[in-house]
């Protein structure tokens, strides 16, 4: 179990509810992260790192199966530092970077210098595929499922 805690502003719950009512819940983006993750793995053993890039910020979330090890946010300035924590992250968790994949999202496209370098030390590197919890119509099923892959992962608040 974790606990995540994040604040609102006031004005924005204020303003939430004036426009959708008392009935509201708000969700921070990264227990949308954690839940679809965790979720997908639910009957898959084995440890797994993700790393979803963003514009100068990496989140990191390594799971052992439906099991949360670590998630942590990593703001970063240069490719090599965020490469850089993805593999600190590795050698603190004494995860062998021979068996254990990372799984790349956000701005990680395949041709990336980013993604070239986690390739480089990483010998079994993937994308983050589009959360099982719905079906998708032909358009979303062409875009890099890695890329919008926290926007998808929403549907875990729905369901």
């Amino acid at each position: 179990n974790a606990i995540l805690v994040y604040g609102i502003p006031t004005s924005v719950i204020t303003a939430a509810k004036k426009a959708f009512g008392n009935n509201l819940t708000f969700h921070h983006q990264s227990q949308i992260t954690i839940e679809s993750i965790l979720q997908a793995n639910k009957n898959k053993p084995g440890k797994k790192v993700y790393a979803i890039v963003h514009s100068g910020e990496l989140e990191i979330l390594v799971s052992d199966g439906h099991q949360l090890i670590l998630y942590n946010v990593y703001s970063y300035q240069t490719t090599d530092e965020a490469v850089y924590h993805i593999m600190n992250t590795l050698e603190v968790l004494q995860l062998n970077p021979e068996f254990v994949p990372v799984v790349l999202g956000g701005h990680a496209y395949k041709n990336s210098a980013l993604y070239e370098l986690v390739f480089k030390y990483v010998r079994h590197t993937e994308h983050l595929p589009l959360p099982e919890l719905a079906s998708y119509t032909y358009p979303i099923t062409e875009l890099p499922a890695h890329r919008f892959y926290s926007l998808f992962a929403q549907v875990v608040c729905a369901s």
